[in-house]
């Protein structure tokens, strides 16, 4: 029945946000009403307005916790070349379809088939469901699948960025921007075009009770103090469906080392 119902669907369908679109599969793991809401214009507007705004050709996108594709292809449809940072193995190879499908784009894109992480070597990474959802983490305290994975730094990564060129960091990592960000100078270090931030502090509180609750409350507070203080020469903006707004509080506070509790959502940061 299941098989049946899977070849009902179209294997492919071209998306599109504003003037430009792709090709994705659509009848592989659920991704079909994925597709659907991205469409119709019905996932993440701001992000892919950002995305659409603030790279090109003369900026290098970096796409860490790409997942299936959409913000990465959205960034290489627009002409900009895309690095792609990606772990989950069941993401990974749906990711790989879906550049598959788009030759002039797949030109434009790398993939690195690694976690985002401080620790160099192999790490334990997963998903409190069946991996392949977008949710998958280093942070999960719970993992119902989990996987050994190359890791790679942020020096590492810093160092695959075209010298000279203009780079747009997106990081989307459920809990993990905590545990990685704080020690990410080589890649706050690059000719910033822009930062787009995903913050997550459910998924590293996790499943903690009490004191141990608490000191993880406080180790994503201090993470959040270290990441906007190493960004605060930046114009701050809360990102969400309505789009973008100015947070220059958030700014103030972050310059002066007073951001000292865990922000939840997205974040866009810009040069002056």
């Amino acid at each position: 029945m299941q098989t049946d119902r899977a070849a009902s669907l179209p294997a492919r369908m071209h998306v599109q946000h504003g003037e430009t679109g792709f090709e994705v599969i659509a009848n592989d793991g659920g991704e079909l009403k994925f597709w659907q809401k991205f469409n119709s214009g019905n996932w993440e507007t701001d992000t892919l307005d950002i995305i659409q705004h603030h790279t090109g050709p003369p900026v290098h996108f970096v796409d860490i916790g790409s997942w299936i594709g959409p913000t990465a292809l959205h960034a290489a449809a627009q002409g900009a070349s895309v690095t792609i940072v990606e772990a989950d193995p069941l993401a990974l190879a749906q990711l790989r379809r879906n550049i598959a499908l788009n030759p002039a784009l797949a030109r434009l894109i790398r993939v690195v088939d690694k976690a985002f992480s401080p620790v160099q070597g192999h790490i334990r990474f997963g998903s409190r469901r069946k991996g392949g959802d977008s949710m998958s983490s280093l942070v999960h305290d719970a993992m119902k699948t989990a996987w050994e994975v190359d890791t790679i730094s942020p020096a590492e990564l810093a160092a695959l960025c075209p010298p000279g060129m203009r780079t747009f960091l997106k990081i989307d990592i459920e809990g993990g921007e905590y545990v990685v960000l704080p020690g990410a100078d080589a890649l706050f270090a690059l000719p910033l075009a822009g930062v787009h931030l995903s913050l997550h502090p459910q998924f590293l509180l996790g499943q903690s009770t009490g004191i141990a609750r608490l000191g993880r409350w406080l180790k994503a507070a201090r993470a959040t103090a270290v990441i906007f203080r190493r960004l605060s020469h930046m114009k701050v903006f809360r990102s969400n469906l309505s789009g973008v707004a100015p947070a220059p509080y958030i700014r103030l506070l972050a310059r002066l080392g007073l951001c000292f509790w865990p922000l939840k959502g997205s974040w866009l940061f810009l040069p002056e």
